[in-house]
């Protein structure tokens, strides 16, 4: 019909929103953990294994006791009202390899469809901030399998998102724990 737009919005136009999450978002992250972790980790299928850690670790209510725990913090990206990505921070958690480093960036989850537009370096940037604050220094480990590893490795330097790059000190066989 005449004079109807229809609903496509262009992302790189609207202003990315960090902030902290609220109770309110405990639904709507959970079902974002879900999607970007089946689209990163279960290229061969959802089996009952998969499917009973996804209702475990990503549910609205373990979101919820993420958001209300003063141990940690879930800070989210937002535009237009609808969350693109998450990072949960969890402090007192040593990195195995430096006992120096003690919040642990438990997870960094971003919509693939928005991949590449800068939203998982802020939410990276914002939880070095709130490590900071807390008076602690950030670490996080990489699953190997996961392919979104390579934008934190130092080949080509170009494609690498932080400066400084992290130092890699410790790896084990699904896991680089990086500064």
């Amino acid at each position: 019909t005449r004079g109807v737009r229809p609903l496509i919005w262009d992302v790189r136009r609207m202003s990315t929103l960090i902030r902290e999450a609220r109770r309110t978002d405990s639904d709507s992250l959970a079902v974002l953990a879900k999607a970007v972790w089946i689209n990163t980790y279960a290229s061969d299928g959802i089996h009952d294994d998969v499917a009973k850690h996804l209702q475990s670790e990503y549910s609205s209510e373990i979101f919820s006791q993420r958001i209300s725990d003063s141990e940690g913090r879930v800070i989210v990206a937002e535009r237009n009202g609808c969350l693109l990505g998450y990072a949960y921070i969890a402090f007192g958690v040593p990195c195995p390899s430096s006992k120096d480093h003690r919040a642990e960036l438990v997870s960094l989850y971003v919509l693939s469809g928005v991949h590449r537009r800068g939203i998982g370096t802020e939410l990276l940037s914002e939880g070095e901030r709130i490590a900071e604050r807390n008076g602690e220094s950030l670490w996080f480990s990489v699953e190997a399998e996961n392919d979104c590893q390579r934008t934190f490795r130092f080949d080509p330097p170009a494609d690498n998102i932080l400066d400084p790059p992290p130092t890699v000190v410790s790896c084990g066989s699904s896991w680089c724990c990086l500064l």
